[in-house]
């Protein structure tokens, strides 16, 4: 085609030299050289890029410093459409939601066909999965959960009466109000939440009531105390026959007597499921499960001995029972029944033997609080003292039953120095740590509080491999229960709480800079019965 141009250009040159009356044809042969040449340039091919005849542009604006023409000429679209695309062109694709998006210098390069080659997928990252714990509780006869991470509130179940959580957190028992019948008696239902697949299935209904009902920490197990038939203590197996549970006949390990306050109101599960403990007037029982025995452990009457060492026989009421997460030993407070002290002690299940805590014994006052550790070890917990100018500390004891003395002292952490240092209100002030709780391997959690008129409660951080205590907030109440989210999320604080349970101060003390948040009005009416489920993956 070149040469074929070249041939034109010259033929009308040779023809002006030779021919004589090229005066008068030189204008015509101008007209026609012209229309020649439009003709042999409207038959080149124009080399668009690729996606515009696939359509990959809808916007072909024109380039700054043109202007756009009225009509669209021949050479116009040779013309406009620029060999690089300008910043301002548009360009239209699919969106992949997992594609690696297109930075800015990518964009201004020709886009390939969509069909030809697939463009290259990146995986999409997963999602990390946090542990949250949730909130359980009742609210007017309702089982209501919370999330504090989101603060979602929701309702599982209504008319419940009392609920008990397994270990796991996936099985809860419910007692749930039926009907009243014609002679004034109130009948209840036994239910069981799956709260994994959130699935409610009726174990036994048309129940009397029954006080105290828990259920096992393997989720196997439902325990309770029948008030009505001389306070017998009965367990029944939950069984999985066929498509849904099933509860079996329930059988009678024990009784219990009451003669104080405090007694026959707790049923105790060792960690393995295979034993339950209770008080009453005569003493400590326990109760074994496979076998449907029950036998007292200790008596309601134990030696101590007076400040000139000699012994004597005193009748005492035993405190709630907590066993050890590792089993065998279980904590409980003694209280003599003609004396002004109280003391913690150390019960051997296996052994039925009782071993008093060193430096746990209470007078008015002062206060010395108990809890036990994740691998069976014990947190002593005591107050100041400003006549010595002792204070506040927790001591670590390690269990050995094969000691003489049952308990070794592995450290002790004062609370002197707190950073930063929170206000007192004066030098006489009694301080009471309170609520221990584990945070992580090396951190617990506790509560300060300025003994039992104490208007304010400091929330601390203790450093076990350094000892340092640092402040995480303060309470503008006399706390009168702390329970630590087992996630480590935060405090739930309760003040002002009524003969029913129910807390006229809530509050939700966030672990960081977020601000505490009040969840009086968002509980509604009288919420009682707290529990924190263990921590669960959280998209």
């Amino acid at each position: 085609m070149e040469n074929f141009l070249l041939i034109l250009l010259r033929a009308p040159v040779r023809l002006l030299n030779h021919h004589p009356v090229s005066s008068r044809i030189l204008p015509r042969l101008a007209v026609a050289f012209f229309l020649l040449i439009s003709a042999a340039c409207s038959a080149l091919p124009v080399d668009f890029p690729k996606s515009a005849a696939a359509g990959g542009i809808s916007n072909t604006s024109t380039p700054e410093g043109l202007d756009q023409p009225e009509s669209t000429s021949l050479f116009a679209p040779a013309t406009l459409l620029p060999l690089d695309y300008p910043e301002e062109t548009t360009l239209v694709m699919k969106r992949y939601p997992t594609q690696t998006p297109t930075t800015k210098a990518e964009s201004q390069l020709p886009i390939q066909n969509l069909s030809t080659p697939t463009p290259e997928i990146q995986p999409t990252p997963t999602p990390r999965h946090q542990m949250v714990s949730d909130l359980l509780f009742l609210s007017n006869e309702r089982l209501m959960r919370w999330d504090h991470t989101t603060g979602y509130l929701g309702m599982l179940v209504e008319g419940v009466k009392s609920y008990s959580a397994s270990a796991s957190g996936r099985e809860i028992a419910l007692l749930r109000t039926r009907e009243i019948t014609a002679n004034g008696i109130e009948l209840f239902d036994l239910d069981l939440l799956d709260f994994k697949t959130m699935q409610l299935i009726r174990l036994e209904e048309k129940l009397p009531r029954l006080y105290s009902m828990t259920i096992s920490p393997d989720g196997n197990w439902i325990a309770y105390i029948l008030q009505e038939e001389s306070f017998q203590i009965q367990t029944a197996r939950i069984e999985q026959t066929g498509s849904s549970p099933t509860l079996s006949l329930p059988l009678t390990i024990g009784d219990c007597q009451p003669q104080a306050e405090g007694q026959c109101i707790q049923l105790a599960w060792s960690p393995d499921s295979r034993s339950l403990l209770w008080n009453d007037s005569r003493g400590i029982w326990l109760g074994t499960i496979d076998k449907n025995l029950s036998h007292l452990v200790l008596p309601a009457q134990i030696e101590v001995l007076d400040p000139k060492g000699q012994a004597s026989m005193v009748n005492v009421t035993f405190g709630s029972l907590s066993w050890s997460p590792v089993g065998r030993f279980a904590l409980t407070r003694i209280i003599p029944s003609a004396a002004g002290v109280r003391w913690q002690a150390l019960v051997d299940t296996r052994a039925g033997r009782l071993k008093e805590i060193p430096e746990t014994h209470e007078f008015s006052g002062t206060a010395v609080h108990v809890s036990w550790g994740s691998s069976g070890d014990l947190w002593v917990a005591h107050s100041s003292d400003p006549k010595t100018s002792q204070a506040p500390n927790i001591k670590h004891w390690q269990v050995i039953p094969t000691n003489n003395e049952w308990m070794v002292l592995i450290k002790e952490y004062p609370l002197a120095e707190i950073e930063p240092p929170a206000p007192t209100s004066s030098p006489d002030e009694i301080l009471c740590p309170e609520w221990l709780a584990p945070l992580d391997n090396e951190t617990y959690t506790l509560g300060l509080h300025s003994g039992p008129a104490g208007q304010s409660v400091q929330l601390l951080r203790l450093n076990l491999k350094d000892g340092h205590v640092s402040l995480l907030g303060l309470v503008p109440a006399a706390a009168q229960q702390i329970l630590w989210a087992p996630d480590g999320g935060g405090a739930l604080v309760l003040a002002k709480i009524s003969s029913t349970g129910s807390p006229g101060w809530i509050y939700f003390f966030p672990l960081g800079d977020a601000e505490p948040i009040d969840l009086g009005i968002v509980f509604g009416p009288a919420p009682r019965d707290f529990t924190w489920l263990p921590p669960a993956s959280r998209r």
